[in-house]
């Protein structure tokens, strides 16, 4: 692991291993596999948009430029959009034919910004990542100080509370998680909004 204190996508613009291209391709791709098959496209057709947004977005990182908050989760969401158009007019020309009107539905929808799908996506995109995050950070950490964060960030337990039940100060939590949270902003920088 990379333990560097940059983040994924600034690693994948500036100077990429093959364990960061690796990582892309493990958190990326269940993520909108998951999603198109939750909203209904067919596994088949899940797997070829799944396989095609990720060629796009390997092939085009290093054009990706953070404007705003948001702004590559949004990236990704209007890749997938593309990917799926595109996939729905191949299909159209194929015997099996794909996704319908229901198709069409979920792509206007997933376009616009302001849709309740665009808002779950973006909602379930920063949960998703938050997850392989806290996953991939946690090795870095002693028990009392992964304990520290997650009873008081996740958890949501005071620091008075969380540290009695540790059995460390509390002094020793706030930094404890605060340690966990800088740790988990570099690597989520541009991925996940603060």
């Amino acid at each position: 692991m990379n333990s560097t204190s940059i983040s994924l996508l600034q690693r994948l613009r500036e100077d990429p291993g093959a364990e960061d291209w690796q990582s892309l391709m493990r958190d990326y791709s269940p993520l909108i596999r998951r999603w198109l098959s939750a909203h209904g496209v067919q596994d088949h057709d899940a797997d070829d948009i799944t396989q095609e947004v990720m060629t796009i977005l390997v092939r085009r990182i290093g054009e990706f430029q953070r404007q705003r908050t948001g702004s590559f989760r949004c990236w990704v969401r209007t890749m997938t959009v593309n990917c799926m158009r595109d996939h729905a007019r191949r299909a159209r020309k194929s015997p099996r034919g794909t996704g319908g009107s229901d198709m069409v539905d979920l792509m206007n929808a997933l376009s616009d910004d302001h849709s309740e799908l665009s808002q779950r996506w973006d909602e379930q995109h920063a949960q998703y990542l938050l997850d392989v995050m806290l996953k991939k950070i946690r090795p870095e950490f002693r028990e009392n100080s992964w304990q520290a964060f997650t009873k008081t960030a996740i958890e949501k337990l005071s620091p008075q509370v969380a540290a009695e039940q540790i059995g460390i100060s509390v002094n020793a939590v706030f930094v404890a998680k605060s340690k966990v949270l800088k740790r988990l902003r570099e690597e989520g920088t541009g991925l996940i909004d603060d």
